[in-house]
């Protein structure tokens, strides 16, 4: 399932992110963050030789993740409210999963 959310207001402009909710088997799921924009140098994984052969990932997955973490209404509330800083939808997405 593709769920989308992201931050509005922010100092820098607004960000677009995107979630793939997947069921891996029985109670476990995968979740992938896709991050199209503002905030990738900060919390995805950067690759390359030197500042200028710099590669963002912009998709990083979490996996194993409980059904009772996915189905937690607090997590949904702030992941997909676009109101809420960039920090705070680092911590509720990047750090709870």
């Amino acid at each position: 399932m593709f769920v989308p959310g992201g931050w509005a207001n922010d100092a820098k402009g607004d960000g677009f992110v995107l979630f793939l909710v997947e069921r891996q088997s029985g109670e476990n799921f995968s979740v992938t963050v896709i991050n199209l924009g503002e905030g990738v140098a900060e919390y995805h994984p950067i690759s390359g030789n030197s500042a200028t052969d710099v590669k963002y990932k912009l998709a990083v997955e979490f996996k194993d993740i409980p059904s009772d973490r996915i189905c937690d209404s607090a997590f949904w509330f702030f992941a997909l409210r676009l109101i809420v800083s960039k920090l705070l939808i680092y911590v509720f997405v990047y750090c709870w999963i």
